[in-house]
């Protein structure tokens, strides 16, 4: 089937009951399969996954990726750092810059030509991708946050208030929706209600 058919054909419906994987987030292989995606995709539908990509690599929510430039990138000691106010929180926000997304900086000449998709438009555009990989996780915007958070939470030992910080939050309590354990807990209650 072409993939000029609309998004909503392609909604894969989730079995909330299958407790066996955490649909909250991208595992790194399921990151590695959308990269791999947006190399062999059309431009159009490369530049959607990259959009959705870039989100998981930095936690920047999709008003804050709008309007970039390089005077957020800044170099400390052996990071390089991306900073801004959250759009939404108007909170200051410093995000250490992975390989990956310095990747699609490249990709793209420059920070400020990373793709900017309206939100509706990339949260329909990406399930495209989602049925093409046959993913579980109903893929969204909210989910490449997540993504981001949980690899802080679960692969570093930097504190919550500052991975809290970097996903610009008022609150590091916030960021817990962001984990694991959050998603465990809604999950339960629920199959309790059920």
């Amino acid at each position: 089937m072409p993939l000029e058919l609309t998004a909503k054909f392609y909604i894969q419906k989730v079995d909330t009951n299958d407790v066996s994987h955490d649909y909250s987030h991208l595992t790194q292989d399921e990151l590695l399969k959308l990269e791999e995606l947006s190399n062999v995709s059309s431009e159009k539908f490369s530049r959607l996954i990259d959009a959705f990509l870039w989100m998981c690599h930095t936690g920047q929510s999709h008003v804050d990726t709008s309007g970039m430039s390089e005077s957020q990138i800044h170099a400390i000691d052996d990071m390089i750092m991306l900073d801004g106010r959250r759009g939404k929180t108007k909170i200051q926000y410093n995000v250490v810059i992975n390989q990956k997304a310095l990747d699609l900086i490249t990709k793209y000449d420059g920070i400020e030509n990373i793709p900017y998709i309206h939100l509706k438009v990339l949260n329909e555009e990406i399930k495209i991708a989602q049925k093409i990989l046959g993913f579980k996780v109903n893929l969204s915007t909210r989910v490449a946050r997540r993504t981001f958070a949980q690899y802080w939470y679960k692969h570093t030992d930097i504190p919550d208030k500052f991975v809290s910080k970097m996903l610009g939050h008022t609150k590091a309590d916030a960021s817990k929706n962001y984990t694991f354990v959050g998603m465990e807990r809604r999950s339960l209650k629920k199959m309790i209600k059920h």
